[in-house]
Parts: C-alpha cells; structure tokens; sequence
C-alpha cells in the first residue's frame, strides 16, 4: 500500500512523524508548490528534511519525495502514480476535495489504475524536536523554516546555475559506494534527477572501497 501527501509550508516535524507512524510499505511526499523559485540549495535542504523526519519516525518506510515543480508539467502525481492507495489529508475532506478527488479516481479508472481513497491523519503531540532532526535541518520545526533559510554562495557555482530548474542539464554523472541507501543518497539522486533531462548516470565505488563500506558489507 502506498499514501500521498501534499505538503504545504506550514507542514511540521510532528505532522511528517504522524504520517510516517501510519503509512506502511510507500510515503509519497510532494512539495508544495513555490511562490518564488528556489535555489538547488534549498530543494536540498526541503527534501532532506523530508526525508530524515520521516525516517526517524519509521526508518523501515519506503519514502520518495516530489517536487512541485516536476520536469513535466502535465504530471499530477495523485492521478499518475500507479500504486497510491491513500491520499492523506490534515483537515475534514471538504466538498471541494472530494469532488476533485472524485475525478481524479474517474481518470485513474479509464487508464485502468486502482481507485483512491482519502483518509486524514491527525498531527501528533509533543515537541517534536529531535537531536537527529536538529543535526541534519538546522532544527527547524516547519517547512518554511527551512526553505526559508539563506543559501551557503559558492564561488564555484554561477549565480544563474543556483537557481533549481527542471532539465537544466541534459545528462548528469554522481557515484558513491551507496553500501546502505540513508538520507544524503536520497538527497543526492533526488536532485540529480530533478536537474538531468535525458538520463542520470550512477558510479558505484568498486572493490578498492570495500575498506569504507559498513562491517560485512562488500564492495560492488
């Protein structure tokens, strides 16, 4: 089973824990959409604090995080992601969201996918604060805190290449030894993707970085 959430700015480190507590198997995960565009920095800092308060929550869960603004402007992925069994709510589904809803099932139908259907998850309690959370995002308690943060300039990077936009490259190259996919992978091959048009190519460290892999884990 897989659930879909669309997040908005004022999405908080305990709603990603409650969400995260009451999904199983798949978490879909999409940005809300920019007033402004963002930096590659700051879809970096969104999707990592994405993913480390959801994994921290359920570190079994398969999570996969969507930016708004995908490389086709056509996709919805509510409608167009074949095994989305839940869409997630924070509120009372209003008689606007189900009738949005309602047709999105009657498109998903003819193209022969499974119905949706809502369900609202409900904010947990507590602080919410996390020594990993903090770590890792700066301990920001919402989305907007964290997208709102400045970005770090780096004189090796063009000003006009900071800007994140879609297929800004044809193809993109990154390599690891990836013996465990954690956040910075998730991160890593997220935004490569988002940034490649063509294809992405993945280098997998060889036997020569089996000293740097984890205890009992050999190199590729």
């Amino acid at each position: 089973m897989a659930s879909y959430l669309k997040l908005g700015l004022d999405a908080s480190q305990r709603l990603l824990s409650s969400v995260a507590r009451v999904s199983s198997n798949r978490l879909y995960l999409e940005l809300p959409t920019p007033s402004t565009p963002w930096s590659v920095a700051t879809l970096e800092r969104a999707m990592r604090w994405c993913y480390v308060c959801t994994s921290n929550a359920n570190a079994e869960l398969d999570v996969r995080v969507i930016p708004a603004a995908g490389t086709d402007p056509n996709y919805v992925p509510v409608r167009d992601l074949e095994d989305i069994d839940v869409v997630l709510d924070t509120s009372d589904i209003t008689a606007a969201a189900a009738a949005a809803l309602a047709q999105v099932n009657q498109e998903r139908e003819a193209r022969g996918l499974r119905v949706v259907r809502p369900s609202r998850v409900r904010r947990g309690s507590g602080s919410g604060s996390d020594e990993l959370v903090s770590r890792f995002v700066m301990g920001a308690e919402d989305l907007h805190a964290v997208v709102s943060g400045h970005d770090v300039d780096s004189p090796t990077i063009p000003s006009e290449q900071r800007q994140w936009m879609p297929n800004r490259f044809r193809n993109a190259v990154v390599g690891g030894t990836f013996d465990r996919l954690h956040v910075g992978h998730k991160v890593l091959l997220g935004v490569t993707a988002m940034l490649a048009s063509d294809y992405v190519e993945i280098g997998v460290t060889g036997m020569r970085g089996e000293a740097r892999c984890e205890p009992g884990v050999r190199g590729l």
